[in-house]
């Protein structure tokens, strides 16, 4: 792409093209001298091709050749590099490419922490993200699940050539990891989220493959339970490369409410499959019919809430349960410090942060007995556990939570603890910041393309 531009703005000019930029086609090798990143930086456009590097060119050549017949959303291709070039300028740090769903919250959670400590972020997505949250669409190319994601890649070049980043961080490992392999920079962090590796079966050979490239490309795998970092390895990652940290929960916001409401389940999970609501609310019909007191809160969202909403008003007591839909974090934090019990019926879970958020407010967990879960808690110690997919066994969790407030007591004061010593959002990201820093000093250094950092920060669950 960059040459092809080069040639059109010489033939405009009446100059002559030469043969290929940057390596001397039909003469000998220029000599080039050795430049850090900010003098490259400095250097502009030019020197795009020099950074890329061979990885770079290739796969960006072969996109960009089927991209025109893709003339349904090309229109915004060139908005890419605008808004999140622009957005979270600090006066020092790294400069950060972060490659993500805009309209996650986490994702969200993530960008602004690093934009307040001083680091320049550019944030790219395919998906919209909120008018408050500066980012820049990717073009989304009309097609099905991760297709779309290697199509944006001439777009995102264009955009990484202006914006010059320090590092590449791409969240989700098949579709974002993919995008940020694909663009050939160097340093790239990788952050899996949980789902894109542990649903990863023996027969998605495709997903597998796909996970397996990213993984061998990346600098840094960030994983946030040792579950997912086993999932990780098991796909090709180096130990000296994989991190295994927790992001954590914000403990000024989710904390202790200065009341508790007595009976008061809350569910905060996304209405997926995944997480399994038709099992939660099959559950939680006898305490609803046993305590008058006792209600159903059901935060979140997502593509089975219809079904959910009519299945709810099939089985459970009217008037005893509310869905209120996707919560801002202060709302969500103000309804959690008052719960009594958190729940959760999730079928898989890598370290889940409403869960630590539920501790970090002394809502007492009432989850699925999953691997995520037990690095946090366990049958008993600060929880009450059941079989994923068993609403019986559910019922009889909650009841013993419900039944015994001295127990409700002993949990809550061992969940703060947990959370203060390994939850804490603020030092855990600090982790990640440093590990962010270590690989931009090192690239900045001149450290080959491909070629893997010398040690490793990696350290336990935080």
């Amino acid at each position: 792409m960059v040459e092809r531009d080069a040639s059109r703005r010489a033939r405009a000019a009446g100059g002559r093209v030469p043969a290929r930029v940057g390596r001397g086609v039909g003469g000998p090798r220029r000599p080039r001298t050795r430049q850090s990143r900010r003098q490259r930086r400095a250097a502009g456009a030019g020197c795009v091709q020099a950074r890329a590097g061979r990885r770079h060119r290739a796969p960006s050549r072969a996109l960009a050749r089927r991209a025109p017949r893709h003339a349904g959303w090309a229109h915004d291709r060139g908005r890419a590099s605008g808004a999140a070039a622009a957005a979270g300028e600090g006066a020092g740090g790294v400069r950060i490419a972060t490659l993500a769903n805009a309209s996650a919250v986490h994702a969200r959670r993530w960008v602004e922490h690093f934009r307040a400590r001083g680091h320049t972020v550019g944030l790219w997505s395919l998906e919209p993200g909120p008018p408050d949250l500066p980012h820049s669409r990717l073009p989304r190319a009309p097609l099905p699940g991760w297709l779309r994601y290697p199509l944006a890649l001439p777009a995102l070049a264009r955009a990484l050539a202006g914006f010059a980043p320090d590092l590449v961080d791409a969240h989700f490992v098949p579709n974002y990891g993919l995008l940020g392999a694909l663009s050939g920079r160097r340093p790239l962090a990788v952050t899996a989220w949980g789902s894109d590796l542990l649903t990863v079966g023996p027969r998605d050979a495709l997903r597998r493959s796909r996970a397996r490239f990213v993984i061998a490309r990346a600098d840094a795998v960030l994983v946030d339970a040792e579950n997912l970092g086993a999932a990780a390895r098991a796909l090709g990652a180096a130990t000296e490369r994989l991190h295994v940290i927790p992001w954590g929960v914000d403990r000024a916001r989710f904390r202790p409410g200065p009341s508790r409401e007595p009976g008061l389940l809350v569910s905060a999970r996304m209405h997926e499959r995944l997480y399994d609501l038709p099992t939660l609310i099959a559950g939680v019909r006898p305490a609803l019919e046993r305590l008058p007191h006792a209600r159903l809160v059901i935060a979140g969202d997502g593509s089975m809430r219809p079904g959910l909403e009519r299945l709810a008003r099939a089985k459970l007591p009217a008037g005893r349960f509310e869905f209120v839909g996707r919560l801002e974090p202060g709302a969500l934090a103000e309804l959690l410090g008052r719960a009594e019990i958190y729940l959760s019926a999730s079928l898989s879970d890598s370290t889940s942060v409403s869960l630590l958020e539920a501790m970090a407010s002394c809502a007492v967990p009432v989850v699925s007995d999953i691997e995520g879960n037990r690095e946090w808690v366990g049958e008993g110690e600060g929880a009450r556990l059941f079989p994923p997919g068993d609403s019986a066994a559910l019922a009889r969790a909650l009841e013993h939570a419900l039944d015994d407030s001295a127990w409700r007591e002993a949990a809550r004061g061992r969940n703060l603890r947990v959370i203060a010593e390994r939850g804490d959002w603020s030092a855990n990201l600090g982790r990640i910041e440093a590990l962010f820093a270590r690989l931009a000093a090192e690239s900045e250094g001149g450290r080959p393309h491909g070629h893997a950092p010398s040690r490793s920060s990696r350290g336990g669950r935080g």
